[in-house]
């Protein structure tokens, strides 16, 4: 460990790594073990994904229970990773945290640009049961019927909040709160 981790970790409790990412300087505060994930590829992969998936209506009393759910992290917990980065458009941030209820662990990834929430992604370890069981609700379950096999698909909401749903191996949830903000950060790499 440099001399200039070991007082950071001292003052802060976290560690820093730096690395180049597509050509970006980023660096990595994290503490315990560190997991360097790539935020520019995990936005990559959704605007791929999102472009093209099915678009159900999404049910007010649905739109809140998967909000007041996703949304309901205690504001006390510090994320595991803190990921920064200085891009054309601002500071783009990335907090990651780990969360291990029961049997299945989940890990939430908050997006932000010059400290505005963008998204929230979360995936839970579950070999897609959260996501099934999603689908098996009345309201998703009768617009799924006239549609083929989907492993995702979109929910926009009243509120101008977009949901995203799939099973790429276990269940994940997108929450976009500004796209534009996302596609800015997306035209940076």
């Amino acid at each position: 460990m440099s001399i200039l981790n070991f007082f950071s970790k001292a003052v802060t409790g976290y560690k820093n790594k730096t690395r180049t990412l597509l050509g970006h300087k980023v660096v990595y505060k994290y503490t315990g073990k560190s997991v360097l994930f790539d935020p520019f590829t995990m936005i990559r992969e959704l605007q791929y994904r999102f472009q093209d998936a099915t678009i159900l209506d999404c049910p007010v009393n649905l739109e809140e229970e998967i909000l007041t759910q996703e949304l309901r992290e205690p504001e006390y917990v510090l994320p595991n990773v803190i990921f920064t980065c200085k891009i054309p458009e601002g500071e783009f941030r990335v907090k990651r945290f780990v969360r291990n209820p029961g049997n299945k662990p989940i890990s939430i990834y908050d997006f932000f640009l010059d400290g505005k929430f963008l998204a929230k992604f979360k995936r839970i370890y579950d070999y897609g049961a959260a996501f099934d069981k999603l689908c098996q609700s009345p309201e998703i379950l009768e617009q799924l019927r006239q549609k083929e096999s989907i492993q995702g698909f979109r929910l926009p909401c009243l509120m101008g909040t977009e949901i995203y749903v799939e099973n790429f191996s276990h269940s994940q949830t997108w929450l976009i709160y500004d796209l534009e903000g996302l596609n800015r950060v997306q035209s940076s790499f």
